[in-house]
């Protein structure tokens, strides 16, 4: 597989629904955070996180960073992504570069000076254990930042995204963040009477105590493996599906605390 096809990996925003409300990182005690400068012609500041382990894709569903606008006041802000490439920076190649995620930032003022800005609904496909790189460009944007185990992780980059160089000197500071997610996992969900049937296609190390499905997140009546997955059932009332409802998901956590979504359309109610 290229390194061009993993980078445009990195930024794909898929079409799989925003259901995921799962605290992946949490790098937001901003009470002991610093604040890196504002910088200058438009260039912007990048961090970078990692979700999950070697061969998973994962999928980032929210972002949020607190810091401070030039001007002041609130300003547009864009958020870029991708994934971050270890290469020498003398490599000439998009591979370096970020681009940006279409999606507006909720901003909510924290002082006269600091704000904290919300990306949600990105559904942002990432690869596990890859380092995954992130950027907020603004008019002159200041982040604030929080002491991390890792030196001279935060890069700059220009205002479309083009690598510059590393930033500053050789600290641990990291962007203070939080980010949400969640693994995609494949379910096939079918009426059963008064009763939902749904199947977990392929599960690794599940937790069975953990099942929820549908809005009410009814647990299981009963759970049966059956070809390397799960068939689960669940009492309608229980889900509380409603009669507009045209999809549900089940949720739930390996053994390893790791939180999974997978979401199907329903086909016909149980009567």
């Amino acid at each position: 597989m290229s390194r061009k096809f993993l980078v445009l990996l990195s930024y794909c925003l898929c079409g799989l629904p925003g259901y995921g409300q799962h605290l992946l990182v949490d790098r937001g005690s901003i009470g002991a955070a610093k604040m890196v400068e504002a910088l200058e012609k438009n260039n912007f500041l990048a961090d970078r996180f990692t979700v999950g382990a070697s061969g998973e894709v994962w999928v980032i569903d929210r972002l949020r960073v607190w810091g401070k606008f030039g001007s002041g006041k609130l300003e547009n802000a864009t958020l870029f992504g991708g994934l971050e490439n270890t290469e020498p920076a003398l490599l000439e190649c998009e591979c370096h570069n970020l681009t940006p995620l279409r999606r507006n930032a909720k901003a909510i003022q924290q002082s006269d000076s600091t704000w904290q800005l919300e990306f949600d609904g990105l559904n942002w496909s990432v690869p596990g254990a890859t380092a995954i790189q992130f950027g907020i460009a603004a008019p002159r944007w200041a982040t604030l930042t929080v002491s991390t185990s890792t030196q001279r992780q935060i890069r700059t980059f220009d205002a479309k995204g083009k690598f510059l160089g590393l930033y500053g000197e050789k600290t641990n500071l990291g962007f203070a963040l939080q980010a949400w997610g969640h693994l995609p996992a494949k379910i096939e969900i079918e009426p059963a009477g008064e009763s939902w049937s749904v199947k977990l296609v392929e599960p690794k190390s599940i937790d069975p105590s953990s099942f929820r499905f549908g809005p009410g997140g009814a647990a299981p009546v009963t759970v049966q493996s059956k070809d390397g997955g799960f068939v689960l059932t669940f009492r309608a009332a229980e889900t509380t599906i409603g009669p507009a409802d045209v999809n549900a998901c089940l949720k739930g956590q390996r053994q390893d605390g790791a939180p999974f979504e997978g979401c199907d359309l329903l086909k016909r109610r149980p009567h």
